[in-house]
């Protein structure tokens, strides 16, 4: 069974947090959830406060998610990006 070394929520706030480690094995799951999220939530706030690390594939997902939520005419904010 897989263990998924991330995790992903929406907060108090509305805001869509992703947490732990975002890579090429998990990144297709990350990204359904949070295409999900951005659904049912608006303005998108996507807070990156607690990821400990991404690859190159993290990129095109959130490329991904801003593409959705502008399709759905939504204004999206990143916070917290990792450095």
């Amino acid at each position: 069974m897989p263990n998924p070394t991330f995790h992903i929520k929406v907060n108090p706030r509305n805001e869509l947090c992703v947490s732990g480690r975002i890579d090429i094995a998990n990144v297709a799951q990350v990204s359904l959830l949070g295409a999900t999220i951005i659904s049912n939530i608006n303005p998108v706030r996507i807070d990156l406060a607690g990821i400990d690390y991404v690859d190159s594939s993290s990129l095109a997902m959130l490329v991904a998610w801003i593409r959705n939520a502008k399709m759905q005419r939504k204004d999206v904010t990143i916070i917290n990006m990792p450095q």
